[in-house]
């Protein structure tokens, strides 16, 4: 598979959000204050972005707990987790923030594989912003739809890390344990992940056509399982 063209930075998804009223840049400013009124609660997912894309934890939580959906989508159907991935690209890569701040949107149930308008989910964000704290939860986390990822995106993932030649992004998508991440899907042997990044195209195709080969042999195994019970049933009756 040729790899995706090369890309710079990609804009913030958060670039366009400002506060419209006192709470919403008290939100942006990582301070929350409680609030009964309805017309304040109805502003919660614009506040949740706000307070995302200020990487503040605590008010992402108390956001959350005041009754944010943590799967709101502003404008371009950005969500909170991709506007934590943006800032922390942005201002500073790997810092604990971003990372708490990511841990409890998911624990409020935000899905990672959401996609914007631009077709992008948060793995997608966090990669292309360089986000690696982002990007070490999302992959690390049990609830953080990596059970629902294939191999193949994974692999997508991947190439995507090296378009942008970011190794530390490619290294956490490289790291992490398939059996563990689908556990319900055969599943190829998995290598030990490359060290190089000019030695990751050759391991993500081996990966690919290993994951074929498991999936084959699934296959074979349920259609003789399937045979071997038609003709124990024939013999039977």
């Amino acid at each position: 598979k040729a790899l995706p063209s090369g890309a710079g930075a990609a804009p913030s998804p958060a670039a366009g959000l400002a506060p419209s009223n006192l709470f919403e840049a008290l939100c942006a400013a990582g301070k929350v204050v409680e609030v009964s009124s309805e017309v304040h609660k109805s502003r919660l997912g614009n506040a949740l972005l706000l307070a995302a894309a200020a990487q503040a934890p605590d008010a992402v939580a108390k956001l959350v707990a005041m009754g944010a959906d943590a799967n709101f989508k502003g404008a371009g159907d950005v969500t909170a987790l991709e506007a934590v991935a943006a800032a922390e690209g942005a201002e500073a890569p790997g810092n604990d923030r971003a990372a708490v701040a990511t841990k409890n949107l998911l624990t409020a149930g935000a899905d990672p594989l959401l996609q914007s308008a631009s077709g992008k989910d948060a793995f997608d964000r966090a990669i292309d912003a360089g986000a690696t704290a982002s990007l070490r939860v999302l992959l690390g986390a049990k609830n953080g739809g990596l059970e629902r990822v294939t191999l193949a995106r994974l692999d997508a993932m991947a190439r995507r890390a090296i378009a942008l030649d970011s190794v530390e992004c490619l290294g956490l998508v490289l790291k992490v344990d398939l059996k563990k991440a689908m556990p319900d899907s055969p599943k190829p042997e998995v290598k030990a992940a490359p060290s190089d990044i000019s030695d990751a195209e050759e391991w993500l195709m081996a990966m690919l056509e290993a994951e074929e080969s498991a999936k084959a042999a699934a296959e074979a195994e349920a259609a003789a399982a399937a045979a071997a019970a038609a003709k124990k049933a024939k013999a039977q009756s």
